[in-house]
């Protein structure tokens, strides 16, 4: 059985969640966000593009938004409930074939600091989780992006999930006083994946080697994330020729042989479970573009004639 780490409000238990209501005012803002990204060392060539691209374009409040095309009037970005991210999220996917040329208030309205903060952190997980070819960006790809909306602690408040039709998450949202708060974002070099029982498998890399494997599960006393189990690569170790792997206990890092690392992995819950062919079966996927919301047609960067 999976135990926390260490204590931090009681006796076992550390809540490691990025976003609580009382810090919601100081999230970063979408340049601090893309810089902070690229200095987590992603090596995929074509990621690197998309946020040396995409840094460069703040998301500067203006005072009367243009309308978008396809809408009346410029999206509401807000965040009061679970079907307003959606319809935010839905935009985004649009958008994102198009972030070379887009300023962002011409299609949205944001209500405060913490709505456009949350949207840009979602609209970079979305850019940088797209599917892409070697052209780019896959202007065909609409249909792999949806949502779920599940009770994934059974604490009777169910989370809205935005990810992709495999099994990888974009956001996870839950309910705190009856409105919605974003409990994490995800990237193409932090991963993550819900199994069956509503754990968080969350994954990423920051070099060859460096890594981490992180599990986590919602508080049914505070709604927050709870890290249970953490492990990883910790650096090239000269003396073997190979890396240094570590587990947190108590909430500190202790280094362990590979021997001991391999059999912390395949004590996790789920640690061979074929998720990409199994998630539809507990999460069941819903398509952001159906036939009350059409997909738009296949987008052509300007760049590309």
């Amino acid at each position: 059985p999976l135990t926390a780490c260490n204590t931090v409000g009681n006796d076992d238990t550390i809540t490691t969640t990025e976003t609580t209501v009382e810090t919601i005012s100081n999230m970063d803002t979408l340049e601090s966000i893309t810089s902070n990204l690229q200095n987590e060392a992603t090596s995929d060539d074509f990621s690197n593009q998309l946020l040396e691209k995409y840094s460069t374009q703040d998301i500067e409040e203006t005072s009367t938004p243009k309308p978008d095309s396809s809408n009346s009037i410029p999206i509401s970005v807000d965040f009061s409930n679970y079907d307003s991210i959606i319809t935010m999220y839905r935009k985004i996917v649009e958008l994102c074939l198009k972030y070379e040329t887009i300023s962002h208030d011409e299609y949205f309205i944001f209500s405060n600091d913490t709505a456009r903060n949350w949207y840009a952190k979602i609209f970079q997980s979305t850019l940088l989780l797209y599917p892409h070819n070697a052209d780019g960006l896959d202007g065909n790809s609409y249909e792999k992006f949806g949502y779920t909306v599940k009770d994934l602690n059974n604490d009777n408040v169910s989370e809205l999930i935005l990810r992709l039709d495999d099994h990888e998450v974009i956001s996870i949202f839950t309910m705190v006083n009856e409105k919605p708060v974003l409990m994490d974002y995800y990237w193409n070099r932090k991963n993550c994946w819900i199994d069956p029982a509503g754990y968080l498998h969350v994954g990423g890399s920051n070099g060859a080697d460096r890594s981490f494997l992180q599990i986590y599960r919602i508080s049914n006393q505070t709604g927050e994330l709870t890290l249970l189990e953490e492990g990883g690569t910790d650096g090239y170790d000269e003396a073997s020729g190979g890396v240094f792997y570590y587990k947190l206990l108590s909430n500190e890092k202790i280094y362990i042989t590979e021997e001991e690392y391999n059999n912390w992995k395949q004590s996790l819950p789920y640690a061979n479970f074929e998720v990409t062919t199994n998630i539809n079966e507990y999460m069941p996927f819903a398509p952001l573009f159906n036939e009350n919301h059409p997909a738009p047609e296949p987008y052509v960067s300007p760049s590309k004639g």
